[in-house]
């Protein structure tokens, strides 16, 4: 080992490069910025109040110097800061409270008290459709629902995008959707059913199918997905219900499918009660078309395939 270091020495003192046996690579990886808490109010001796009116933009970029942390929240945009990360935390379950380090991500409307704040800023309307204030990928995980303010969903370098990759980041959405007006969320699958009801005494709707059978809501959007033969027959299959042919009966044309509630069964047709005629009419027809979820059939002799999520 002396022998080697006099080498090295000698060839040093002579101006002579010495490279190492093979070159020694860093890479600086890119690390996502954190997500911020939604839920935890921050406690600490020495908090500053900032005041009222502040979007959560407004005071979490006025976290700077000694500034740590930042505690904002959406309604009336309180914004207190905070000079260390030696805080305790609680939860605030009946409210949102929005925190963490300056640079953490979320993308929140506030301060949405108008008789407070003004100027202020309103939230957007409840959705009508899962996800329906975010977006998804038609083309990688269409379920995963992201916040609008991504920009796109999944793919790389998501965790960098505003919202984090809680609301970014397939990896990061593995959580169902409680409501159609959250995001950063798994959109439930939908459920095939039809009205096990072999009674001419009551006439159910989708809504009411689905409360029953599934404790789901009936989805629009499925049924409506519904645009030929074969995509009904194959949802009649999902709900374990055998269609006797590869089209479908089209005798309620050209006038009455949608208020005998198309897709239907009618009982006189239903063969074993697993298999039988399936009648429909022509998505595209005009009149014809799946009728809607609060659509109540007719009769009781016309029971509904309903799609439930």
């Amino acid at each position: 080992m002396a022998l080697f270091q006099c080498i090295l020495a000698v060839f040093v003192a002579a101006g002579v490069a010495v490279q190492p046996e093979a070159p020694v690579r860093r890479h600086r990886e890119q690390v996502a910025a954190p997500d911020c808490s939604t839920n935890l109010a921050f406690d600490l001796n020495g908090a500053v109040w900032k005041g009222r009116c502040f979007t959560l933009d407004d005071c979490r970029n006025s976290c700077t110097g000694g500034c740590k942390a930042f505690n904002w929240w959406p309604k009336k945009g309180g914004c207190r800061h905070y000079n260390s990360l030696s805080y305790t935390t609680r939860e605030t379950n009946d409210w949102s409270t929005i925190g963490g380090t300056p640079d953490c991500e979320l993308n929140v409307t506030g301060p949405t008290d108008c008789g407070t704040c003004s100027p202020c800023q309103t939230p957007p309307p409840p959705a009508t459709e899962w996800c329906g204030n975010g977006i998804t990928n038609p083309s990688s995980k269409p379920d995963k629902c992201c916040a609008a303010s991504c920009g796109t969903c999944g793919g790389s370098k998501c965790g960098g995008r505003p919202g984090g990759k809680s609301q970014c980041c397939h990896s990061g959405i593995n959580d169902v959707c409680t409501s159609k007006d959250q995001t950063g969320c798994v959109i439930p699958s939908v459920t095939w059913t039809f009205d096990p009801k072999n009674s001419t005494s009551h006439r159910s709707n989708c809504e009411t199918v689905c409360k029953e059978q599934t404790g789901k809501s009936c989805n629009q959007e499925a049924m409506n997905a519904l645009t030929d033969d074969a995509s009904v027959i194959k949802a009649y299959a999902s709900a374990g219900y055998t269609c006797n042919s590869q089209s479908l009966s089209h005798n309620c044309e050209p006038n009455n499918c949608v208020s005998w509630g198309a897709p239907y069964l009618h009982n006189s047709h239903m063969g074993s009660g697993a298999a039988g005629i399936c009648f429909g009419g022509t998505p595209s027809n005009g009149a014809n078309r799946v009728a809607n979820c609060g659509q109540s059939p007719v009769d009781g002799w016309h029971r509904r395939l309903c799609a439930c999520r």
